[in-house]
């Protein structure tokens, strides 16, 4: 069963909700925000001016650099599967050479899926997927390009070399699904 899969993640310390795993004492961008502007509220509450100024200074950067970070990761990093986003497809393939293999790709009937289990079972059956296809060998980057489509990008190989990596995916997702796990 595919929840059961995703559940076998959590741990001590940590938790699961909508199969994504959250770690106890994680270090986010959102922390580190949070953590500047205590620092800067403390500063000014309890040191002399020429003490807190450069101080303060010291948070507004930690601040500036979180708040840049978050972004970046919103920007390129999509929030369900954790693969790169359209966006960082997008950036990667500005910088190719002359050659290349792109390979698109999609979750065979996934709409009538996700009616007849839910979106909760739904978005695990992508995470899933996506989990696979970022195990591709052959130097391939899998991206996920939207909705239920992914990309898997081989930079400077020829389609007669990614072949065998992309099969070789696309067969731990079917055996995965044979097992009767979805």
């Amino acid at each position: 069963m595919v929840g059961s899969f995703f559940s076998s993640y959590a741990g001590s310390g940590s938790f699961t909700r909508s199969g994504i795993n959250y770690q106890a004492g994680a270090r986010t961008p959102m922390a580190a925000i949070f953590a500047a502007i205590l620092l800067m509220l403390m500063v000014l509450l309890i040191a002399p001016l020429t003490v807190y100024l450069p101080v303060a200074a010291m948070g507004g950067v930690i601040l500036l650099v979180a708040v840049l970070q978050e972004s970046y990761r919103l920007a390129f990093r999509d929030e369900l599967t954790g693969l790169p986003s359209r966006r960082a497809l997008d950036e990667r393939m500005r910088a190719l050479g002359s050659r290349y293999t792109v390979a698109m790709g999609d979750v065979d009937h996934f709409k009538k899926f996700n009616d007849t289990h839910g979106h909760d079972t739904g978005d695990q059956v992508l995470r899933l997927v996506a989990a696979r296809l970022a195990e591709v060998g052959g130097g391939g980057r899998a991206f996920r390009y939207g909705g239920e489509e992914f990309t898997v990008l081989f930079p400077d190989t020829p389609l007669k070399d990614a072949l065998p990596h992309l099969d070789a995916v696309r067969k731990a997702v079917e055996d995965f699904k044979a097992n009767g796990t979805w």
